[in-house]
């Protein structure tokens, strides 16, 4: 995997569970009234195995953001 994927086709162990997907997420101070809302739409994408499975048929960062901002629309 290289800095520019967005996924790894392979699982990978984390603790006990395989994942797929690791989220680094930056948020400035002065955005932090929003940290909760972002949650709540991060955690509703992967909540859902449609979303995520589209999610994981993304090749480009492009193609991930098209993905993820359709599922919050």
């Amino acid at each position: 995997m290289s800095r520019r994927d967005i996924k790894n086709d392979t699982a990978i162990t984390w603790g006990r569970h395989k994942v797929h997907f690791v989220l680094l997420i930056g948020i400035a101070k002065d955005e932090m009234a929003y940290f909760r809302d972002a949650l709540d739409i991060i955690i509703d994408l992967y909540s859902s195995i449609d979303k995520t499975s589209r999610l994981m048929q993304t090749d480009t960062f492009e193609e991930f953001v098209d993905v993820f901002t359709q599922s919050i629309s």
